[in-house]
């Protein structure tokens, strides 16, 4: 039988066992999903890492379905962590048949990515390399424009105190509350001035690699000062996911292009991207003073109570909390929505979100009166109908995830088969990614399909085209435009590249 179903069934057993003993509210029937959830995903887990697997494609989802398939839910009963909004009779009731219906979404994920053969492998025609000519001329000419639009976005904002002072003039404003609104471009360009950098810098640094050994010290410098431009860029804005997906994006194309990054300097690395999360939060939602007085516990609790409108747990509740429960997953909101969708005259979306989020990226500039998109489903679900206006300020912020955006439109049917079209985009990215060469430029631009395939589960159709128009558009411009395209037809010509 060996050791991998043996493990699969003991760590999820132990982790809720543990957590019993410190909360009895666990024991109830919710639990049974959850370790099913938590088995499969462990089941899958422990291949990887054996098998050295950790930055495939197909293995990034597995460990996304531990966190929050498994572990959130429990966790939002043992912290009695809830969004601020009137709760269910029982919220384990409805957490545990999201956890049921996720489950049997997963089987469906496990059925179309890991049992269905990948047939059809896209042939490997053409390799794009990088062609110094067009590198020495056109990069330094893409970096300056987007560097020159930088400058003046910022200089327009008055510098980097206006940007603070934006940033604090944003809290408590509500969500509508946008100071940068009608300059989407200009800021979409701005903020792919540290990408297209860090992959200047790292295609010099995989030439310097590959003449001699390289050590961690010129990529631990290169990283440092991608993340101070990272901060500048878009981190006083108040916008940790800006500073979070660009650090991911970073650190894979290190491993596939420098130096390979091991599990040990993985945990370290997600490790600190998690007290980013939880200590600039105190930045977004308090400003400065926050940020400065962040060991101060009144201070914390004030942001903190603000923020959740005063929740079940406001007395203990903090930033770490929400990080992994509301930042990164979308346990409770989901639950929620099944609760609502079943009790209240909620009329289901038909795909009207879907329709919404891809039309979104017609600039307001151009039409502000754009079709609805889940900004609406969201608002009617929690409030009722009629109580999102078109261009108004007031809107249901949160997101509600892959399956959460699936049940507003085809209710619980949706939820569940919403992992077939995941699935089926998962196969897809990666037969992708099989068709890209080693050396080929364009492994720079894998790491973003990767979190392209994180942002379409935890995210919504909106979040998803915004995802990839501002941080895809720019970077696939300057790779395309420093490349040359090589045909061959012969695998022996690909093996000489």
């Amino acid at each position: 039988m060996g050791l991998r179903p043996v493990v699969a069934i003991l760590v999820p057993t132990i982790i809720v066992v543990l957590l019993t003993a410190g909360n009895d509210n666990l024991l109830h029937w919710f639990l049974i999903p959850c370790i099913l959830n938590g088995t499969l995903s462990t089941y899958f887990i422990y291949d990887i890492l054996k098998n050295g697997k950790l930055y495939q494609i197909t293995s990034i989802p597995h460990f996304l379905f531990f966190h929050v398939l498994f572990l959130a839910p429990l966790l939002h009963v043992f912290w009695a962590f809830y969004y601020p909004y009137p709760n269910p009779p029982d919220y384990r009731d409805w957490l545990g048949l999201a956890a049921t219906f996720n489950f049997m979404g997963y089987m469906i994920y496990i059925f179309v990515v890991h049992t269905v053969k990948h047939r059809n492998v896209i042939p490997i025609k053409f390799v794009t390399l990088i062609n110094k000519n067009y590198f020495k001329f056109y990069y330094p000419i893409i970096i300056g424009l987007v560097g020159v639009v930088l400058l003046y976005t910022y200089f327009s904002s008055g510098g980097i105190s206006g940007i603070i002072a934006t940033s604090d003039s944003r809290i408590g404003a509500g969500p509508g509350s946008n100071p940068y609104a009608g300059s989407g471009i200009l800021y979409m360009i701005a903020e792919s001035f540290p990408i297209i950098f860090f992959v200047g810098v790292a295609i010099l640094l995989r030439r310097r690699s590959q003449r001699k050994k390289m050590g961690w010290t010129p990529i631990i410098f290169a990283l440092g000062i991608y993340f101070v431009l990272l901060m500048v860029d878009g981190g006083l804005k108040g916008s940790r996911s800006d500073v979070v997906w660009g650090l991911l994006w970073a650190g894979m194309i290190v491993n596939f292009t420098i130096k390979a990054i091991n599990v040990r300097k993985v945990i370290l690395f997600m490790g600190f991207i998690v007290l980013f999360m939880s200590v600039f939060y105190f930045y977004k939602h308090g400003g400065l003073s926050a940020l400065m007085n962040v060991t101060n516990s009144q201070t914390r609790d004030s942001v903190f109570s603000r923020q959740t409108g005063g929740s079940a747990n406001e007395e203990n509740g903090n930033s770490m909390e929400f990080t992994l429960l509301h930042d990164f997953s979308r346990a409770d909101i989901q639950a929620l929505a099944l609760y609502k969708i079943s009790s209240t005259n909620y009329s289901l979306a038909l795909g009207r979100s879907y329709v919404g989020g891809v039309l979104s990226i017609i600039p307001k500039s151009v039409s502000n009166d754009r079709f609805p998109t889940i900004l609406k489903e969201r608002t009617e679900l929690l409030y009722g109908k009629g109580s999102y206006v078109q261009n108004g300020t007031f809107f249901c912020p949160w997101i509600f995830g892959m399956q959460g955006e699936a049940a507003l439109n085809f209710g619980y049917v949706g939820f569940i088969l919403s992992y077939l079209f995941y699935g089926l985009l998962i196969r897809y990215l990666k037969k992708t990614i099989d068709s890209i060469p080693p050396n080929d430029t364009r492994i720079y631009l894998v790491p973003f399909l990767i979190n392209m395939s994180i942002m379409a589960y935890l995210g919504d159709s909106q979040l998803v085209v915004f995802f990839f128009v501002k941080f895809g558009l720019i970077p696939y411009v300057t790779i395309w435009m420093i490349s040359q395209k090589i045909k061959f037809r012969k695998k022996a010509q690909l093996a000489a590249v």
